[in-house]
């Protein structure tokens, strides 16, 4: 007998187990559940409400993406520090070669300038009455104030030219009398010349013009008064062309 009731016993253990629960009310079942054995399936649709969840105790990720909203801007946080230069880069590839420019078109022909005709003569003489002495109008000297005219003789350009600004220099100022240069034209003094006299050693005619003809023959001639002592001159004039 007893073996049997000790077998039947063990084979309704479980039965009478939950017909012990049920007869001792659901705190008993609550005190005596195993930990970690209450899960997903043990709690019913609904039964977690807002009031069983410890305030402040859960975190973002118990959350489903989306459901947390997304809160103001902070303020912008203070600058960080500069950070260190980074390295230079690598140069660029250089671009190639443009195209040429247009010539550009010529400019017109400027007026020509004038032609400046210079000459030194040496030793003219002292103590004669006009000394007189004749050089060609181009850079050279003249050693004898004796020699005529037409050794001394040069001809003027193709075409007709403007004479202008006469000037002469002494190396020993006037000292009795005077000492003149002239511009000869085909053997005749022209209104080109000028005057130095006591105690002047330089003269200049700058307002007087002529014209010279084309192939002229043309020279200088220096004069000097009595009684002024031996001297060199040189002198210079311009030409242009005639407009």
């Amino acid at each position: 007998m007893p073996s049997s009731v000790l077998r039947h016993i063990r084979r309704n253990v479980v039965a009478y187990a939950a017909l012990f629960i049920a007869l001792g009310g659901s705190s008993y079942a609550a005190i005596k559940l195993p930990s970690n054995s209450v899960g997903n399936r043990q709690l019913k649709k609904g039964a977690v409400t807002a009031s069983k969840v410890k305030t402040h105790s859960l975190l973002a990720e118990d959350f489903k993406a989306g459901q947390l909203k997304t809160g103001p801007q902070g303020a912008a946080g203070a600058r960080g520090a500069t950070g260190p230069q980074g390295p230079p880069g690598q140069n660029g590839t250089p671009g190639g070669k443009g195209a040429t420019g247009t010539t550009g078109s010529t400019g017109p022909t400027g007026p020509t300038g004038p032609t400046y005709w210079t000459a030194r003569l040496n030793g003219l003489a002292a103590g004669t009455i006009d000394g007189t002495a004749y050089y060609a109008p181009v850079t050279g000297v003249t050693d004898s104030p004796g020699q005529t005219e037409s050794k001394a003789q040069l001809l003027s350009p193709g075409t007709p030219v403007v004479a202008t600004n006469l000037r002469a220099k002494f190396s020993v100022a006037s000292d009795q009398h005077f000492k003149a240069a002239f511009l000869m034209v085909n053997g005749v003094a022209t209104e080109l010349n000028c005057f130095a006299f006591t105690p002047d050693s330089s003269c200049a005619d700058t307002t007087t013009s002529i014209t010279i003809p084309a192939y002229s023959d043309i020279d200088i001639q220096v004069d000097q008064g009595p009684y002024d002592a031996a001297t060199d001159a040189q002198v210079s004039f311009e030409t242009e062309p005639t407009s």
